[in-house]
């Protein structure tokens, strides 16, 4: 798959949670030697000038392993959520599926193993009958709209590591191990990159010292008077 990860999303409410939590996915447990942990298909990002847009997003669906639904009353009313969401329903992958909740609310129907539809505000119909039992979701209600999606912000951090979890094919906590370790590997490469950068400023600097002491010796002696030959005495 070209993509770890496609967000659906409302542009009205969700444009800023939707690049953060793009951001966060690329960082956590990233190798620290590589670009991004994952690789996430989100349409502001990817998406360039394109007659043919719906053919663009649909390729990227098929290109990608999950598709990340970020819940809200703006997204249940949509006609391009309910587009994208009807697309993979059909997929090869229609089971991949997580939710993140950014607002309104989300009930489940145990007697009709189905969402209570006359009281969940943020779920599009066209996702009515895809569940068979109540799914996990993560919840960024909380999130608002100046968060700087900080990945040591400690509840920001315990979100993305539910949705990143079943993305890497991981357990949570073993993501979460891996991502320490990861930061202190890139936290000692910087500090040794650090200490070599500043050994090559010395370095430069002494020669550039020694060089101007010997340019001003050099200086000091053409300066000088030339000898004087006396004449031999005989």
């Amino acid at each position: 798959m070209r993509y770890a990860a496609f967000i659906s999303y409302s542009h009205e409410a969700d444009s800023r949670r939707a690049q953060h939590l793009r951001d966060a996915l690329h960082h956590f447990a990233r190798p620290w030697n590589s670009m991004r942990a994952l690789r996430i298909f989100l349409d502001n990002a990817a998406l360039s000038a394109d007659p043919g847009l719906w053919s663009t997003v649909e390729q990227a669906l098929a290109d990608s392993e999950f598709l990340v639904l970020m819940a809200s009353p703006q997204s249940a009313r949509s006609t391009w959520v309910a587009k994208e969401i009807s697309w993979w329903r059909q997929g090869p992958r229609a089971r991949n599926l997580l939710l993140v909740v950014t607002g309104g609310e989300l009930h489940w129907d145990h007697t009709a193993q189905d969402f209570d539809w006359t009281r969940t505000t943020c779920l599009s119909p066209a996702l009515s009958g895809f569940f068979n039992e109540e799914p996990r979701h993560v919840d960024l209600r909380w999130m608002g709209q100046n968060h700087t999606g900080d990945l040591r912000e400690p509840q920001f951090r315990a979100c993305v590591a539910d949705l990143a979890a079943p993305l890497h094919k991981r357990p949570k906590d073993e993501l979460i191990g891996e991502d320490v370790l990861q930061r202190r590997k890139f936290q000692h490469f910087r500090r040794a990159m650090v200490a070599a950068i500043t050994a090559l400023a010395l370095l430069a600097s002494a020669v550039a010292v020694y060089a101007i002491v010997q340019r001003n010796t050099a200086q000091k002696q053409r300066a000088l008077p030339p000898p004087v030959n006396w004449p031999r005495q005989h």
